[in-house]
């Protein structure tokens, strides 16, 4: 007798699996709410994913939609099913401070576009998900909310600046981050498209991937585009990838990016030349003076308001400031040539495999197991007891109250809902 495999867990289906079934009602929206709810809250003391929730709201929601579902024969796509929102971008009556001390009693008075257009096809928000400071850094820490850990790992990062949406259950940023590859483009056709708001968010016409020929497509492999070398593991599993396209048809070629070296300098002067408000000014218009060596002590010890990065993008920008006119005009044109060298080399049918960037910042929340092995070698030759790693953010500085109390964003967080 054949014994049906069982049916996975609510919170690993996906976002177009669950729709199916609450449409179906098979499933209700309540369960498949109430699922992502309480995996988010236990999950939370160890990932610290979420800067605030919306549990009881979102239960609430998905209520209406299980009602809606008996009486409307055409709802809305992806009607009851759960996601998550990055913090710096605005939901309604949540925190939208993007990590910065200084706005953290900030409360987004409308949706973003995105989540509009999210919850017009029925995306139900449970929260918004932690991010670096003013979403500068490729880890998610920031004196207001702390540092999101790896989901399978504390002791790693989980990267960023959407690392609290890399640890949370399904994770929507301006373009969609998902557990499952086939909810990625019904969901980009939902927030993509003009909203006459953003002059920069243009028309595109978005294809089917279905229609993709793997034999007309060219997979480009790059190593040289860092200075500092992608660990062997990285590269293994970009490769692994390329193989996997390669035996589908499609074809694998090496190529050189070393313009990519400069692509800090190039960035700064893009950013001085075309930018319609630059870091420097979003902070001063926050009401924050970054004078003197004060704040870079704190953030080399953990304390203070601010994150490292911040403040050295910020240097960088006011230092770009005083660069000679002719520097900065060949670091815009270098943009350019650089935009025009990228598009000769992907045509029409490339597609570069990217790898993660080569090393994450070296601290007792994301150490690997290897270096942290070292340590405790090291500190029982001298005679002492390593201390362990942590995964908070240092007792000086601003960090959040247990989960079942008030965040430093002033979000209440009910045991139970």
């Amino acid at each position: 007798m054949a014994i049906a495999a069982p049916s996975p867990q609510l919170t690993q289906r996906s976002a177009t699996d669950l729709a199916a079934a609450i449409r179906t009602k098979q499933l209700t929206a309540r369960e498949v709410v109430q699922a992502h709810v309480d995996r988010l809250h236990a999950r939370q003391p160890r990932t610290n994913a979420l800067a605030c929730d919306r549990f009881a709201d979102a239960l609430t929601e998905a209520d209406r939609a299980d009602e809606r579902v008996k009486s409307d024969p055409d709802p809305p796509p992806f009607l009851g099913v759960p996601c998550t929102i990055k913090e710096s971008i605005g939901v309604a009556g949540m925190p939208n401070c993007a990590g910065l001390v200084a706005l953290k009693d900030r409360r987004a008075e409308a949706d973003a576009t995105a989540v509009a257009r999210l919850r017009q096809a029925g995306f139900i928000p449970l929260g918004v998900t932690n991010t670096s400071e003013m979403t500068m850094w490729i880890e998610s820490v920031n004196r207001v909310y702390g540092r999101t850990r790896n989901a399978y790992d504390p002791h790693r990062t989980a990267g960023g600046s959407s690392g609290g949406e890399g640890a949370a259950a399904y994770m929507l940023t301006l373009g969609p981050l998902t557990r499952h590859a086939e909810d990625l483009m019904p969901v980009t056709r939902i927030i993509a498209g003009p909203d006459g708001i953003d002059e920069y968010c243009v028309p595109r016409e978005l294809g089917d991937p279905a229609d993709t020929d793997f034999a007309t497509l060219r997979v480009l492999v790059v190593d040289d585009a860092s200075l500092i070398p992608a660990r062997k593991e990285l590269r293994d599993a970009r490769d692994r990838a390329a193989d996997a396209l390669r035996q589908l048809g499609a074809r694998t070629e090496q190529v050189s990016l070393k313009q990519l070296r400069r692509a800090l300098e190039i960035y700064l002067a893009a950013l001085g030349d075309g930018a319609s408000v630059s870091l420097g000014e979003l902070l001063t218009g926050a009401g924050v003076e970054l004078q003197g060596s004060r704040h870079w002590v704190d953030a080399a010890r953990g304390r203070g308001d601010h994150t490292l990065p911040v403040l050295i993008t910020a240097a960088l920008e006011r230092l770009n400031r005083h660069m000679p006119e002719a520097r900065i005009r060949k670091a815009v044109e270098a943009a350019r040539a650089l935009r025009e060298e990228m598009k000769g080399i992907l045509g029409e049918d490339g597609a570069r495999g990217c790898s993660p960037p080569p090393r994450c910042s070296t601290c007792s929340a994301c150490r690997s197991p290897r270096s942290r092995s070292a340590s405790t070698r090291r500190a029982s030759r001298s005679g002492s007891r390593s201390r362990p790693p942590t995964a908070t953010t240092t007792s000086r500085s601003p960090r959040r109250s247990r989960w079942s109390g008030v965040s430093a964003a002033g979000c209440r967080r009910p045991d139970t809902y």
